[in-house]
């Protein structure tokens, strides 16, 4: 039965048991929202001609103002849809589709202020949303280029400023406990909610961190790796990674690095702008701890100790050493929380492939370069460190 049957039914039992009929007029009208009067009903209980014309003519005017206002309410949201992707997409370049990969998510990129991302983070809005970012003293950041030891220093910090809480962080996994900031999900919503201290991660480049980052004092911890290291990495990654599906080979992929054709690209670009800011404040209480992936794998106590003193937070020796044995590549390598095994699980992994925790090595690109590629890394990294302070290691400390 319909609501407007309901009502019908209600008014004319209302009218049968009501002896008075102005009463019952006062009663029914308010019931109905003025729509009926006693008047217009007739003995037997149905409706007027005359009230049945305005009724279906209200009818008629409802309906066309329901679809007016749908109608355009669905204008507007298309509209302003389309206006926020273009301001996002402000600054930026799309550039050629590249066949090396294969999903739709992997295949758009977008040059913006110089650097490349994928255009998931450009089109989701993030890095204009990031401009107006109010980060806090207490919030602790680690960035890097991707495969760089990220998530080895990620771990690193969680435990020490959370007083050694091994429980804590084998129940959550690293993405939830350190959220990616530029990433679309969970990301800044996840950061925004959070309650101090908390704990970002970032591949952005020095020049897109929000400028609240070094104005408030907040901790940057910068990890650097070999480039050459981080290329073969990276290659296996892109490779694991279904989101991106990367179909190229490793001469192709290590012309795109070279070339700064790849995520958050250039690399040199990317390293050099954290070098120099660690440079030039060095002397000066920087908010930037400048450490690389070559120094933790040589003394990974004493990079703890490091790392500690720069946030404030001192260790004991038998503490040291126990974040040491977590943070060991095989144990890592094990640990659900951080070693991603749950993108099985979401589809995100090729099987096939590499798992994230792959090698861990210093020098691991000697297995993967023929002499050639290595002669022309080897031209590629003269060309961009040879007026700079900065040196790499490329091999072992044993070597």
């Amino acid at each position: 039965m319909s609501l407007f049957q309901q009502r019908k039914l209600l008014v004319d039992s209302l009218l049968r048991h009501c002896s008075n009929k102005c009463m019952s007029e006062r009663l029914i009208k308010p019931l109905n929202h003025g729509v009926l009067r006693c008047r217009n009903i007739s003995s037997n209980g149905q409706w007027s001609d005359d009230e049945v014309r305005k009724m279906r003519l209200m009818k008629r005017v409802g309906a066309g103002l329901l679809f007016s206002a749908t109608l355009g309410l669905a204008i507007y949201s298309k509209r302003n849809k389309a206006q926020k992707l273009r301001d996002s997409l402000e600054d930026c370049e799309r550039l050629p589709p590249d066949p090396d990969y294969t999903s739709s998510m992997g295949s758009e990129f977008y040059r913006c202020k110089s650097c490349i991302f994928p255009g998931d983070i450009v089109k989701s809005g993030t890095l204009k949303k990031l401009e107006s970012l109010e980060l806090k003293h207490d919030d602790v950041i680690v960035a890097s280029f991707p495969k760089s030891g990220t998530t080895w220093m990620q771990e690193i910090v969680y435990l020490i400023q959370t007083g050694l809480d091994f429980e804590r962080a084998k129940k959550q996994v690293l993405e939830t406990r350190f959220p990616y900031l530029e990433h679309p999900y969970p990301g800044l919503a996840a950061i925004k909610k959070a309650e101090g201290p908390r704990f970002i991660k970032t591949h952005l480049p020095l020049s897109l961190l929000p400028k609240s980052a070094l104005e408030n004092g907040t901790k940057v911890i910068y990890i650097a790796r070999n480039p050459k290291d981080v290329a073969v990495s990276y290659y296996y990654f892109l490779r694991m990674a279904t989101f991106v599906g990367y179909r190229g080979g490793m001469k192709d992929f290590v012309n795109k690095f070279i070339k700064g054709d790849v995520p958050y690209g250039p690399y040199f670009d990317h390293v050099l702008g954290y070098w120099k800011h660690h440079q030039n404040n060095s002397n000066s209480g920087s908010n930037l701890l400048w450490i690389t992936y070559e120094d933790m794998h040589r003394d990974p106590e004493g990079c703890i100790r490091r790392v500690a003193h720069f946030l404030d937070r001192p260790l004991t020796d038998d503490q040291v050493r126990l974040i040491a044995a977590h943070t060991r590549f095989e144990s890592m390598a094990g640990n659900p929380s951080v070693n991603y095994s749950h993108w099985d699980d979401l589809g995100l992994r090729n099987k096939n492939e590499a798992p994230f925790m792959r090698s861990g090595r210093v020098g691991d690109w000697r297995r993967s370069f023929d002499a050639d590629t290595n002669r022309r890394f080897d031209d590629f990294i003269r060309q961009h460190l040879e007026s700079s302070e900065l040196k790499f290691d490329y091999l072992p400390a044993d070597e």
